[in-house]
């Protein structure tokens, strides 16, 4: 998986909180300057590709998002909440993310036993689609965002409970 994936940008966000605290304007900047992580990859005039820092606003929605996740304290200065603080334990990081994201996702209407049936009901299991089945209350972009965080907690130890194949989503039955 790349490193500057919203997986490990979340990562990376969680272990940077949990050395320090921060303003979140402070904790942007940190983020954007001394991280290799916050990045995104172009191509210069010479063809090249290089990194460029992610912007204020995109670290700002990741951060946004892990406390929507309820990883990071809606506080000022920012702090792990406890479940965060569980996330950065050795070998803990997939199964609290997972938690997290299937706790957010009930909380906007999509619990995971109705996730499933949609995962199955519909004929061409693909995020959007899936998004139209379920019709909820968040953007399509943070659902993409939760299925395809869902498929890496787990993947390396093949305990994922949705593995994507060729863009569709199927579902791993334990």
């Amino acid at each position: 998986m790349q490193k500057t994936s919203i997986y490990s940008k979340l990562n990376e966000l969680l272990h940077e909180l949990s050395s320090s605290t921060y303003s979140q304007n402070d904790f942007i900047i940190r983020l954007r300057d001394n991280n290799n992580n916050f990045v995104y990859f172009l191509r210069n005039s010479a063809g090249d590709v290089v990194t460029s820092p992610c912007n204020d606003v995109t670290i700002r929605r990741n951060i946004q998002f892990s406390i929507e996740l309820g990883l990071v304290a809606d506080s000022d200065p920012l702090d792990l909440t406890e479940q965060g603080r569980r996330a950065i334990q050795p070998n803990r990081y997939d199964d609290v993310l997972r938690t997290a994201i299937l706790s957010y996702l009930e909380r906007n209407d999509v619990s995971w036993p109705r996730l499933e049936n949609a995962i199955e009901e519909v004929s061409l299991p693909e995020p959007g689609e899936i998004y139209i089945h379920l019709s909820p209350p968040i953007p399509e972009s943070v659902f993409r965002t939760c299925l395809y965080i869902l498929s890496l907690c787990g993947a390396d130890t093949d305990d994922n409970i949705i593995k994507p194949y060729n863009r569709k989503l199927y579902l791993t039955h334990r």
